[in-house]
């Protein structure tokens, strides 16, 4: 399927533009990957100007950029990068000078960054989101709340509920969050924040520029993903801006912070469409229209055309403002697949085609900038389902009909981000991550990391990032391919079986997981794809209860590399107890069914047990009485069980005249076994097997001992 990425342009394959501000502060980078030889080109377009490159390489992940590994001249279009590993998931920064100057010179040098691999694994379990509803409208999207909750068990992630009251304290919201993420901080990864959730206010920060009418608190949903800093309301004395949601003053219930105090952990994203008046339905409806889009689109049921736009009308600002958009969609896209259009109009674009991104640039206020609230509430449906944008005042997002939220109410807008006062950096999602990861990096940014922080005129430290916020589903990817669906368990000599349709769109093959019962974390069962329809675990017992996954694969090739997406899972419980295990067919499996072993005698002190199953050991038992045999005990006393299911034991071997329950048995023996204790299977049969074994060699020495002592007489 197809993602949008967002700047204003025309369709199809990109045209020459003007040397703007953004142009000169972004190397427009994307990659060209093989598995053999392993390779990862990266190419950029040609730039007049300059004067060399410089390249270096990390792994995801890595806190340091460490050395240039390659200095490609200033006529170089590709750098080839054979020294990779099939599998490996890297991350590549280009820096870019050029003999450029006068009112070009706070724009360089150029710097683009792009994630790139060859055939990756993408991540089994992504770890547990907290799911935070408004209260107020939790009853009204039952059916919308529980689909979304399978979607997201579907893409291997845990769910934690909290309905909330969208009048309580912020700290509150804070403190539910902290105490999920702090007792389990190596799962809890993600939070989503659905409905008007109480929202967060912290600053003394005027990002866009505007002083003294938009200088003070924004909204900062970045103290909800912030898990560990100090947060002050005691510094800040403010009351001159034009709005009092921005005025912050000491007691007021705001904060003091513009910078986020430590990296933030989790990954953080909200849908909130409350006040939007513009749009003829209520709150409850776009938000189930919102919640309805999402999971079609996270089901391949809809897919953007594979395009991006870029609408670059912020150039007179004399600083590459727009940069990011440079950045992030040629990266996801390439050039060949980004339309640039400067001056145009940006709704005539999203209103007549669809993007997976786009970036949007242009003066404005709260409800307007390259396109408004209004049109998108009637006129222009938003065609683009990734959104970055950029523009004055709309970037404090929560007030009545305000444009970055409009972006995601209506059409195919899912994700909405004000991006370049500082810079966003989506680049991660070209090799499959989310959103969310993208705006847990951005909000965490620091200049060893990702820079610039920003490409306007203000010093990092005037500007801060504690107003960054995504809205949107923070789990959303940018492709998605079909699920299949009807998964289905059976017994198969006591392993789970699989079946299933198959999924549209010739995947490459299958993945099979298990939900592991107390925790909910996914594992898979399968070591690569399976072609078919159908799988055969030689490994998981059938167990009652026991939840299943199947999710279709496919080698995703585009602009960053290869790596094996996912579709979302289809569900399978087991239903019914296990049925026959065949201990001369089906291996057993010593950890999971706690049984016990199921005889008593003279030499065995383990209690009776039930193993719920027929048995059947595939040895024939002759148990034909003899008279000189005795009972197969030193004692005389016979073997008893306690009945409840059928063993055939069968040695093959004269016994004597073994008895159960008292009763002399003659050829086959119908013992059976009852649950008392927890013992493995394994050793529980093999010492019931033995038990029995031993008796007959005792049986055996008796009767040789009387024939001895009758030749003897």
């Amino acid at each position: 399927m197809s993602l949008v990425v967002f700047l204003i342009g025309s369709l199809g394959t990109a045209r020459a533009h003007a040397q703007t501000h953004a142009v000169v502060a972004a190397v427009q980078l994307w990659a060209e990957v093989q598995s053999s030889p392993a390779r990862i080109t990266l190419r950029w377009q040609p730039f007049a100007s300059a004067t060399g490159y410089t390249i270096y390489r990390r792994l995801k992940g890595a806190t340091s950029w460490g050395t240039a590994i390659a200095t490609p001249a200033a006529s170089a279009v590709q750098y080839v990068d054979s020294d990779v590993s099939v599998g490996t998931y890297y991350e590549y920064r280009i820096v870019r000078t050029s003999s450029l100057g006068g009112s070009y010179a706070g724009d360089l040098p150029g710097t683009s960054y792009i994630a790139a691999g060859i055939e990756v694994e993408l991540e089994t379990y992504r770890g547990t989101l907290i799911l935070m509803v408004d209260n107020t409208v939790a009853a009204a999207l039952a059916t919308e709340l529980a689909t979304l909750t399978s979607d997201l068990n579907a893409d291997g992630w845990s769910v934690i509920r909290h309905d909330v009251s969208r009048t309580a304290r912020v700290t509150s919201i804070r403190t539910l969050l902290q105490t999920d993420y702090n007792a389990d901080s190596t799962r809890v990864r993600s939070a989503y924040l659905i409905g008007h959730v109480p929202v967060p206010y912290s600053g003394n920060i005027s990002p866009a520029g505007h002083f003294p009418d938009h200088y003070g608190a924004w909204a900062a949903d970045s103290y909800y993903a912030e898990m560990n800093g100090t947060w002050t309301d005691s510094t800040v004395n403010n009351s001159g801006a034009m709005r009092d949601e921005t005025d912050n003053v000491p007691g007021d219930g705001k904060f003091d912070q513009s910078d986020i105090p430590t990296a933030v952990e989790l990954q953080l994203g909200r849908v909130d469409l409350s006040r939007m008046p513009a749009f003829s339905a209520s709150e409850v409806e776009l938000l189930r229209s919102y919640l309805n889009r999402a999971h079609q689109f996270k089901t391949a049921a809809w897919q953007p055309d594979f395009q991006g736009l870029i609408s670059d009308n912020l150039d007179w600002a004399g600083a590459g403002l727009v940069a990011s958009g440079y950045r992030s969609i040629i990266a996801l896209l390439t050039p060949a697949h980004t339309t640039i259009s400067a001056g145009a109009s940006y709704g005539s674009y999203i209103g007549a085609n669809t993007y997976v991104l786009g970036f949007a640039g242009a003066g404005g206020g709260y409800t307007a900038a390259a396109v408004s609230t209004d049109e998108l509430a009637s006129s222009i449906e938003n065609g683009a389902v990734f959104t970055m944008s950029l523009g004055s005042y709309f970037g404090d997002w929560d007030n009545e009909n305000n444009l970055l939220r409009a972006y995601i109410a209506r059409g195919r807008g899912l994700v909405s981000v004000w991006s370049g006062l500082p810079n966003w950096w989506l680049h991660h999602m070209g090799m499959g991550d989310t959103i969310g990861y993208s705006t847990q990096v951005t909000q965490s940014n620091t200049v060893a990391q990702y820079s610039p922080i920003h490409n306007g005129w203000q010093s990092p430290d005037e500007l801060g990032k504690v107003h960054l916020a995504l809205m949107g589903d923070p789990s959303l990817r940018m492709r998605m391919i079909a699920p299949p669906t009807d998964l289905r368990t059976s017994d198969v000599g006591g392993r789970v079986s699989f079946s299933w349709t198959a999924a549209s769109g010739a995947p490459l093959g299958y993945h099979v997981y298990k939900f592991e019962p107390t925790s909910g974390v996914v594992t898979r069962l399968t070591t690569s794809p399976v072609s078919g329809t159908t799988y055969t675990s030689t490994t998981e017992s059938y167990l009652e209860g026991r939840r299943f996954m199947v999710r279709a694969v496919k080698l995703e090739a585009g602009s960053s590399g290869s790596y094996y997406n996912l579709s979302l899972g289809a569900f399978a419980t087991n239903t019914g107890p296990s049925t026959t295990i065949d201990a001369g067919v089906a291996p057993l499996d010593a950890g999971a069914t706690p049984v016990d072993a199921g005889t008593s005698g003279p030499d065995s002190s383990v209690p009776p047990v039930d193993l719920g199953v027929p048995v059947d050991f595939g040895i024939a038992f002759d148990a034909g009485p003899r008279p000189d045999a005795g009972s197969p005990s030193d004692s005389g006393s016979a073997i008893t069980t306690d009945a409840g299911v059928a063993m055939d034991l069968g040695l093959d071997r004269d016994l004597g005249a073994p008895a159960i329950n008292g009763t002399p048995l003659t050829q086959s023996c119908a013992c059976t076994v009852s649950t008392r204790a927890p013992v493995p299977v394994v050793p529980t049969l093999v010492f019931g097997l033995s038990l029995l074994l031993l008796h007959a060699r005792r049986a055996r020495r008796r009767r040789h001992s009387t024939a001895s002592r009758a030749r003897a007489s």
